[in-house]
């Protein structure tokens, strides 16, 4: 008579195979997590640079301040986008944090008419920046260090990061191809002129 059971080592063999199924899928799944997040931040970004649009079409084409009075820039915002979570990357997310913001703004536009950009299309207006920062967190040019940092915001995705433009495009690339030279057709840049 013939049993139908496993024997030990059969099913030590069985597990030590799941085992390295596993471990040779858990970095693909763990990719494919980030690949998702890395698409919500478009998204929050494009939604981002359409209230600025309407913004500075509300208000004689120019761009918010920094800072007015007690508000920063995201909640000068906040009636045009009526979302607080639109301001948090889902790769940096730390819970409910009314308040804060994790991207930045690039502070050489506040204020100024739009018509004076000569690059719209290549002037970096936000981008992905510290996680939970204050609603005024701005930048006036790209930091040298994130460029070459692993942990920097501007390789949060992949070795990359989001960036949304004076026109309303919205992009991911690597942080070599941010420039704080002026803005030509060339190059991505903080300087709009």
């Amino acid at each position: 008579m013939r049993r139908n059971a496993f024997t030990w080592w059969q099913v030590v063999l069985i597990l030590a195979g799941l085992a390295l199924i596993a471990v040779i899928l858990f970095p693909v799944f763990g990719r494919k997590r980030e690949n998702a997040r890395k698409s919500y931040c478009p998204s929050n970004l494009k939604k981002i640079s359409l209230a600025l649009a309407q913004y500075v079409q509300d208000y004689d084409e120019k761009y918010p301040l920094v800072n007015s009075g007690k508000q920063g820039w995201v909640d000068i915002l906040q009636p045009y986008l009526k979302n607080k979570y639109l301001f948090q990357c889902p790769s940096e997310y730390a819970g409910d944090l009314i308040g804060t913001t994790d991207y930045y703004y690039n502070a050489r536009l506040a204020g100024q008419e739009q018509s004076k950009l000569t690059f719209m299309s290549n002037t970096i207006m936000n981008g992905e920046g510290i996680g939970n920062s204050p609603t005024n967190y701005s930048l006036t040019k790209f930091p040298a260090g994130w460029a070459t940092d692993s942990n920097s915001p501007a390789q949060r995705h992949l070795d990359g990061a989001n960036y949304a433009f004076g026109d309303g495009q919205v992009k991911w690339f690597k942080p070599t191809r941010v420039s704080n030279e002026k803005a030509n057709s060339s190059n991505y840049s903080f300087t709009p002129w």
